[in-house]
């Protein structure tokens, strides 16, 4: 037969067996979440490069002028002696 402070133990332990069993819960719905926007962002990426290509393709100078005007400028901003 168990005395006051066992039944209180045995309170205690279901307690904290409930509380793990709900952090489990939570830990896998928050894994699915993490998975679900890691393909979503996988996605867009792949869309963005797929639409970034098409559009380099279309116009391939005015691209690389782009390019080639950004790193003088920014190659000029960063060798400045200050």
């Amino acid at each position: 037969m168990m005395n006051g402070s066992g039944i209180q133990e045995h309170i205690d332990t279901s307690k904290k067996m409930e509380a793990f069993a709900s952090m489990g819960d939570v830990l896998e719905n928050s894994k699915e979440k993490v998975n679900e926007f890691a393909e979503n962002v996988s996605d867009n990426m792949n869309e963005t490069k797929v639409e970034a290509e098409r559009r380099i393709k279309a116009k391939p100078l005015q691209y690389v002028a782009g390019a080639t005007i950004g790193g003088a400028l920014i190659g000029y901003l960063l060798g400045r002696k200050r």
